[in-house]
């Protein structure tokens, strides 16, 4: 079972797509545990709290009025569920409900590495694929804990083992438990805090992010928690750290150096900034005179904004340069960033499933 959390330089994606999920047998115990169909609820209640420990200054400098839940739900629900959900009913995945509650439990309380290298061990006992090794499958949950649905080759895809370090991969799900799928397409550790790390690269581990890369200027793996730091009239640095607190902009005054100022607010004047000059609910546009000032943040049919974080209002992204709304299943779409489940196919967003990644 994976839990994968993304930024795709601004899109959320959670999938469960190697999650347990199916029809129940353990209601016979004292706890109910967790019926299937509120799982999507339940789970991203359970992502969102450790989400707060894992790099929450990441998603409100890029997402900062967009809900957790509400966005993470309507991607789980668009993207792996109806695959899922079709497995339970076909009996293909077995579902126990009480396992689930732990297992959420779990994450919730988890460590960040849970969002990059697989969920816990205990979630592994709420879900029972009933798919042989070789076995025709749509999802991974079909497979079991230690195997996946590799459709790479054909569709339906066939129950594979999972690779250990250094093995031939296209996905992550293709890798054992704390590996990813490194860009060379070999199963790979992600990258420790402190690491260098370059754009394209291996990622970091979870709650850390590549910070100060450029072309041809490799970056480190810096936790998000330890960065985001400095307090209002301190020293600030854009490209070397530290940065401000999340309430707080790096206004600067030589190169990339500056100090720690409050954003200005709708309708004043405003210097570039990172994150930018206005705060969460607008940006610095600057006029022909070089002069800036806090407007609103585009909406869904108007060109996007050019700066660093948020460039439309909540709930919409920059799709060739002009602001559009995310779309649900079945939703008219131009790429896969217009999609809740991330997958725009023949211009109609549709949900996921092995055969689509």
């Amino acid at each position: 079972m994976r839990l994968v959390w993304g930024f795709g330089t601004a899109s959320l994606v959670l999938g469960l797509s190697a999650s347990g999920c199916s029809s129940s047998d353990d209601g016979a115990s004292g706890d109910a545990g967790i019926p299937f169909e509120e799982l999507p609820g339940e789970l991203m209640t359970a992502t969102c709290k450790l989400l707060e420990n894992c790099g929450a200054e990441l998603s409100r400098l890029y997402l900062p009025n967009e809900e957790c839940t509400t966005l993470q739900e309507r991607a789980f629900l668009d993207s792996d569920f109806p695959a899922l959900a079709a497995a339970v009913e076909q009996g293909r995945v077995v579902y126990h409900p009480t396992a689930a509650r732990a297992c959420l439990d779990a994450i919730a309380n988890g460590q960040c590495d849970v969002l990059v290298g697989g969920l816990p061990e205990i979630c592994e006992e709420a879900i029972e694929g009933a798919t042989p090794l070789g076995g025709e499958c749509t999802v991974d949950a079909e497979c079991g804990s230690t195997r996946y649905c590799n459709a790479s080759a054909t569709c339906p895809g066939a129950c594979a083992e999972r690779g250990g370090e250094g093995a031939s991969c296209a996905s992550d799900e293709a890798c054992g438990r704390g590996l990813i799928c490194g860009p060379g397409g070999a199963c790979t550790s992600p990258l420790p805090r402190g690491s260098a790390c370059e754009d394209g690269g291996a990622p970091c581990a979870a709650g850390s992010f590549c910070f100060g890369s450029g072309p041809g200027a490799p970056g480190r793996c810096e936790d998000a928690s330890t960065l985001f730091t400095t307090n209002e009239g301190q020293s600030c640095d854009i490209s070397n750290g530290p940065l401000c607190n999340p309430e707080l902009v790096c206004v600067p005054s030589s190169g990339s150096a500056g100090s720690c100022e409050r954003p200005s607010k709708l309708g004043e004047s405003c210097v570039v900034a990172f994150p930018d000059g206005c705060g969460s609910d607008g940006y610095c546009q600057i006029g022909g005179d070089g002069s800036g000032t806090c407007v609103e943040l585009p909406a869904a049919g108007e060109p996007c904004a050019q700066v660093l974080g948020p460039q439309c209002q909540p709930f919409a992204r920059c799709v060739s340069g002009t602001c559009r709304n995310l779309q649900r299943l079945g939703g008219n779409c131009e790429d896969d960033t217009m999609c809740y489940s991330g997958n725009c196919d023949g211009n109609v967003c549709k949900s996921t499933d092995a055969c689509s990644r």
